[in-house]
């Protein structure tokens, strides 16, 4: 996406919404990290590059505790008394 411009109003905050036309093409969603850039009299914004090994590391973390025979068992135990 090259060449878009858009104005928007300052609130009393300092507060800006980003167009969605923007967050749609940056894949910004609520609750996302987002960067400020200044250089001289330009303001930049870009979203916060994730990543992937720390991504997998939070992933496998969250994981540690399933045991997938275990669940499995369960699972199935609760199956058959369910059918029976």
């Amino acid at each position: 996406m090259v060449g878009i411009t858009t104005e928007r109003k300052i609130g009393p905050k300092g507060q800006v919404v980003i167009p969605k036309i923007f967050r749609n093409a940056m894949n910004i969603n609520p609750g996302e990290t987002i960067q400020f850039h200044m250089e001289e009299n330009t303001l930049s914004i870009s979203k916060e590059q994730q990543n992937i090994i720390e991504f997998m590391e939070q992933t496998a973390t969250n994981n540690a505790h399933v045991n997938s025979d275990k669940d499995y068992e369960a699972m199935m135990e609760e199956r058959w008394k369910k059918s029976t």
